[in-house]
């Protein structure tokens, strides 16, 4: 094995590698391989072949799903709610994540007390309102909703549903952006 020089080294050219550490054999006992993944992070593969990622990696995003075009909310309870985004199916290590909805117009229809009721889903499992707009009247408005969660290690997926309180026209309103249009309504989860 080659030792870098102690001397002043004012840069080095890394190679991307397999961020699953595919690329090398397992290291030798007691060592680590240090390496530079395709995703831009540092890790270290062990003696097992067992891959850590070392440094920093709160604010790096695990999953980010779109939506461009409007939903119509038909749904009048929880349990008949309406999907407004589904994320993807993502390994999850036991750290926490903050998992973070927005859509750029929510809106209510115009019966009096309607309103509109956003849950958060991990897998089949409710975790909670993430958002709520009740109103006396039509009512459109943009809602962020966020939940810091520690999935457990393993494959999860996030969902967003919302419901109606009352009968009748509500929507999540998103598109593609650009000049007089809707920018995308969004799930996003990053690392904490």
């Amino acid at each position: 094995m080659t030792k870098i020089s102690e001397a002043l080294t004012y840069g080095l050219t890394i190679r991307e590698s397999a961020t699953n550490g595919s690329d090398f054999a397992n290291a030798p006992t007691d060592y680590r391989r240090l390496f530079m993944g395709e995703d831009g992070q540092l890790h270290a593969k062990d003696d097992g072949g067992t891959v850590t990622d070392l440094g920093g990696t709160a604010g790096k995003e695990l999953d980010y799903v779109e939506v461009t075009s409007p939903v119509t909310i038909s749904g009048a309870n929880q349990g008949a709610a309406t999907t407004l985004v589904t994320g993807n199916s993502v390994t999850y290590d036991g750290a926490p994540v903050m998992i973070e909805w927005y859509c750029p117009s929510l809106g209510c229809d115009a019966s009096n007390g309607a309103g509109i009721v956003v849950d958060l889903y991990e897998d089949a499992t409710i975790l909670g309102r993430i958002a709520v707009l009740i109103s006396s009247a039509s009512q459109d408005a943009s809602q962020v909703g966020r939940r810091r969660r520690t999935p457990a290690a393993g494959a999860h997926t996030f969902t967003v549903k919302a419901w109606e309180t009352a009968d009748g026209g509500s929507a999540a309103y998103a598109g593609a952006g650009g000049t007089g249009a809707q920018v995308p309504m969004f799930l996003r989860v990053t690392k904490v």
